[in-house]
Parts: structure tokens; C-alpha cells; sequence
């Protein structure tokens, strides 16, 4: 285990040290598209910044004002409530690219998705709760041990009833 450490910072390092964009990609860059791209994704504005970089280390620049007009359309098709849900479901992080009003309404959907994500969390939680509890009472040797076990079970599974309805008023308030 202690061989690995030493491999850690230069794991980092590599990582760290991958271009936005390929040789090929900046010299036959199709600026708007790049941007849309960008954009789509939900990344930063501040990506034109890690692509001007890739593309200064192979002699190329990049044209700032097409790659914004491009990444301006892609967040417009981003920043919408199906995609919202959609990014807090998956667990998504969200950094915040949706302007104005736009930027409310995301947020707001995209934690309506969170939350139902975080909640089927909690409830697979409970079930592999739910499963080790019923291993060891099919191991339990004594009387005691296996009431112990039951009345745990019983407040576990009162439990996931509500967990489960949680989930399902949840995943209501996502319904248009």
C-alpha cells in the first residue's frame, strides 16, 4: 500500500497537466462550435481560458468572440428546467452558469433533483441497512439477540415506509 503514495503527486500531475484542446483540435478549431460545446456542458466561461492555453503551448490563438457567441447559445440550451432536473438527478455539480432569472429557475429545479437524488441514496442506505440486519438474524444464536434484531428491523423498515414517501412527494413536486 505505502508503494502507491509515491505515485499520487505524479497522478495529480499528469492530470493536472491535460490540455483542454488537442494540437489538431486548435488548429482546426471551429471556435463557435468549441463554445457551444462549452456551453451545452454547463462548464465555466472561464474554459476559453484552459483552451487559449492548450492552444498557445502549440503556436495557435483563439477567437475569443466567436467561441462566446457560441458558448452564449449553448448555455441558453443548457439553462432549462428538464435539464436542471436532469443534473441534479445525476448528482451533477452545478457551477452556476445560468444568468439572471434563468439562473433562479435552474437552481431551483436542479435541487428538486438533488434532493430526489440524495433521497434514493438514503433509502439504498436503509436497504443494505435493511439486508445486513436480516444476514445477522439469520446468524443470531440466541433469543435475545435475535428480538434485538427484529425490533431493529421493525423500526427500520417504519422507517424506509417514510423514507419512501418522502421519495414519492419528491419525485411528485418534479411532475410538470
Amino acid at each position: 500500500m505505502m508503494r502507491i503514495f509515491p505515485l499520487v503527486p505524479l497522478l495529480a500531475l499528469a492530470l493536472g497537466g491535460c490540455a483542454s484542446l488537442s494540437e489538431s483540435e486548435c488548429a482546426d478549431a471551429d471556435w463557435e462550435q468549441i463554445g457551444y460545446r462549452d456551453g451545452a456542458a454547463g462548464t465555466s466561461g472561464q474554459r476559453i481560458a484552459a483552451h487559449a492555453k492548450s492552444c498557445a503551448e502549440y503556436g495557435f490563438t483563439v477567437d475569443e468572440e466567436t467561441w462566446r457567441a457560441g458558448y452564449d447559445r449553448g448555455i441558453d440550451s443548457y439553462c432549462t428546467p428538464s435539464n436542471a432536473v436532469r443534473e441534479g438527478l445525476s448528482g451533477a455539480m452545478y457551477a452556476g452558469v445560468c444568468p439572471g432569472e434563468t439562473g433562479v429557475m435552474f437552481e431551483r429545479y436542479y435541487q428538486a433533483g438533488r434532493e430526489v437524488q440524495v433521497q434514493r441514496q438514503r433509502i439504498d442506505s436503509l436497504e443494505s441497512r435493511r439486508h445486513a440486519l436480516m444476514d445477522a438474524l439469520d446468524n443470531a444464536d440466541d433469543e435475545d439477540t435475535r428480538r434485538t434484531l427484529l425490533n431493529e428491523l421493525r423500526y427500520l423498515d417504519a422507517t424506509m415506509r417514510a423514507e419512501f414517501d418522502r421519495l414519492r412527494y419528491l419525485e411528485y413536486r418534479l411532475s410538470p
